[in-house]
This record gives structure tokens, sequence and C-alpha cells, in this order.
């Protein structure tokens, strides 16, 4: 019976085996602030057609996301890592439409950006981190 209730709830929760410095958990809430900025920017940048401004956010985007994958495959959140690796590949394409100047193309891909942050906001992935000291 007691090994039972154990499996079920190991199952059911995904917490890092090594905890993460608070350090890096505060770099983390850090690249959710300046993503909100960049993905302002960014549809700043579409809705007044500034090719070259949507990819330069398009860009910084990329490497805050891919160190946001990172951040969630040292957590041990698997529902967040999934999401996060969904999102970097979608930020790359949207980098890769503004870069060729196909605004209508990366407006729909910002919204699937925001999408992806939403489904794993939504989650609050965050209470699942083991957090060390």
């Amino acid at each position: 019976m007691v090994f039972r209730t154990l499996v079920i709830t190991l199952v059911g929760t995904s917490i890092a085996s090594v905890p993460l410095p608070a350090a890096e958990v505060q770099a983390h809430r850090a690249r959710m602030f300046s993503t909100q900025l960049l993905e302002q920017k960014i549809e700043n940048a579409l809705a007044a057609k500034s090719r070259r401004d949507a990819a330069a956010g398009a860009r910084d985007l990329v490497p805050i996301l891919l160190e946001e994958q990172r951040y969630w495959d040292r957590s041990g959140v698997e529902d967040a890592l999934a999401l996060a690796q969904n999102n970097l590949r979608t930020a790359q394409r949207l980098a890769d439409e503004t870069r060729r100047g196909d605004l209508r193309r990366a407006s729909a891909t910002l919204d699937d950006v925001r999408a992806h942050c939403v489904a794993c906001h939504g989650r609050h992935p965050e209470n699942r981190v083991n957090v060390g000291r």
C-alpha cells in the first residue's frame, strides 16, 4: 500500500534530482521579463512594418529561449522542457520569417510563441523546481 502511494506521488510530480541554485532561478525570472519586453518590441515592429526592428527583436529572442530550454532541462520539469523546446523552434521560425521580410507570417508565428508562453505559465512549472540555497 505504501509503495503504491509513493509510485503515484512520484509519477504525478516532476522535480529535479539536483537542486538548482537560487541565482539560476532568479536569472530565469529575469529572462521571462526580457522575453515579454522583446515580444512587445517585435509586435510593435511588425505593426509598423519594420522588417529590420522585427528581425532584431526576433534574433534577440532566440538565445533567451535557448537558455530557457537549458534551464528547464536542468530543472527536470519535463512538461516545461517540452514547451520550451517547441517555443525555441517557433522563435527560430519567427527569426527566419522576419529576416526574410515575411511579416504577415511572422505576426502569426509571434502569436504561436505567445501561445507557448501562456501554455507553460498556465502550468506553473516554477512551483515544481527544486531550488537550493
